[in-house]
């Protein structure tokens, strides 16, 4: 994510104006699932500079992924024994 402010106090290059000039909003029919294009969008800055969604993925969250997590209670109220951590560490050892 890139947020475009122009700062009015130090910078008079970039300013509202210059950025009112470049900004283009990405056209309805963009693929954003694109990876390539949406590289290709990350280089356009200085005469053009597209805003709106440049890529996007789904993806499961981390909390998805485990059942013990999505379906369990908080892991902050679940109790901890020293005694099951050392069958995990044997595994990988």
């Amino acid at each position: 994510m890139d947020i475009l402010q122009p700062c009015v106090v130090w910078n008079r290059v970039n300013t509202f104006s210059w950025y009112k000039e470049r900004v283009y909003h990405l056209p309805e029919d963009y693929d954003y699932t694109n990876k390539e294009e949406a590289l290709k969008k990350t280089m356009e800055f200085g005469d053009k500079i597209p805003i709106g969604i440049i890529y996007k993925v789904e993806k499961e969250t981390y909390e998805e992924k485990f059942d013990f997590i999505k379906n369990g209670p908080p892991l902050v109220d679940v109790e901890l024994n020293p005694k099951n951590a050392e069958k995990l560490i044997k595994e990988f050892v």
